[in-house]
């Protein structure tokens, strides 16, 4: 009952969001959809103010968003202006699937993605939960008992589970694992440095004081400062390392990936996935006030692939961080060993795994109504 047996077209609702990562995730998901199923409709819902509102207009998607918070490490205030949102949040997700009719729901985890999960499972639309992290979201974990399937990125992930999880891999978009390897031969090597799609106060100011002794020993940095803290940054470099390439926002991470030989970064689940499979060697500083330290789980699967050095941001000075890089930067064998381990842990058909469990719930639904209707058709007979 779907159109990749030609017969009708799929209507998905992606709920959640918040941060590129997750929100880039599910656009990976939604153009393999397309492929398959070019009349496909489909919608995205999101918290007012949350990453979704910047990544995906632009992109053509259609976006609902409404106000909600968080819950978990935020204060008492916020908090309980959390807890006087999710009913109208809900009442409005109620309305929101009268209305789309959606086939299935997709969860992308995040606080917004809990009203609409909810509001689904009770209209009994089957609910597909995605969890790229090494270990589960807050959300996820609470959400995880009306969710029909949910696609993990980690085999740790999905043993949390049991049989209601499949290991799927993170979705991520397709140019990454189209980039050839680094070319470790050239004089001076570039540094990408980023701390997700906001940017990191912590890492710019241990990069931007280790930069001047980077570029003395031939390391280019190319650094993505997050728009609140391009003009300090930038400032700043203009004083004291002025061939830094320092930009507010790469929206084409794939061709700045490209570029780098050397990759300075959070560790993000999409993150993560990004850097193994453009086979890129890493050093990676876990965002330390992440949920449940879901961080230095994620970055831990590189490093124990050998892909990655993970640093701790509370023991981290510049002379530290410089020191880190210029010794991976000295061994070139070592970042082409590195660069080949990360290719090992990439998943290159994660969107197509989680496209089956979304087509799946679909056939699933469309078959139990069939038994139904028949069933109540041999009663009236």
């Amino acid at each position: 009952m779907s159109a990749r047996n030609g017969e009708r077209h799929m209507r998905v609702l992606f709920a959640g969001g918040g941060t590129g990562g997750h929100v880039y995730m599910a656009v990976s998901v939604v153009r393999r959809l397309l492929q398959e199923d070019s009349g496909a409709q489909i919608l995205f819902a999101g918290a007012r103010g949350g990453m979704e509102e910047r990544i995906l207009p632009p992109l053509g998607f259609p976006l609902e968003t409404f106000p909600l918070g968080g819950l978990k490490n935020v204060g008492l205030r916020r908090r309980f202006q959390t807890l006087t949102q999710l009913l109208p949040a809900y009442v409005r997700s109620r309305r929101l699937l009268r209305r789309f009719r959606p086939n299935v729901v997709v969860g992308l985890g995040g606080y917004s993605s809990g009203p609409i999960v909810l509001a689904a499972a009770r209209a009994k639309i089957p609910v597909i939960l995605i969890e790229p992290n090494a270990y589960p979201g807050y959300t996820n974990r609470l959400l995880a008992r009306f969710a029909d399937q949910i696609a993990a990125g980690f085999p740790e992930t999905a043993r949390v589970w049991g049989t209601k999880a499949v290991v799927t891999g993170i979705p991520i978009r397709d140019e990454f694992f189209h980039l050839p390897l680094p070319d470790f031969d050239v004089v001076r090597l570039n540094l990408l440095v980023f701390g997700g799609s906001q940017g990191s106060q912590p890492i710019n100011r241990l990069i931007m004081e280790a930069a001047p002794r980077l570029e003395e020993q031939n390391l280019h940095v190319i650094h993505q400062t997050g728009p609140e803290h391009y003009a300090e940054v930038a400032e700043h470099y203009r004083r004291t390392a002025k061939k830094v390439e320092v930009l507010p926002y790469i929206e084409d991470m794939p061709s700045m990936f490209g570029r780098a030989h050397l990759i300075l970064s959070r560790s993000g689940a999409s993150t993560v996935a990004e850097i193994a499979a453009a086979g890129r060697p890493a050093v990676l500083i876990p965002f330390p006030a992440a949920a449940d330290d879901h961080q230095t789980r994620n970055a831990q699967v590189l490093a124990d692939a050998g892909a990655a050095v993970v640093l701790s941001q509370s023991s981290l000075t510049p002379p530290l961080l410089a020191n880190a890089l210029l010794e991976l930067a000295a061994d070139r064998n070592h970042l082409r060993r590195m660069a080949t381990a990360a290719r090992t842990v990439s998943v290159p058909e994660a969107s197509g795994r989680i496209l089956d469990l979304i087509f799946g719930a679909d056939r699933n639904r469309a078959d139990g109504t069939e038994r139904r209707q028949s069933a109540a058709g041999k009663v009236r007979g």
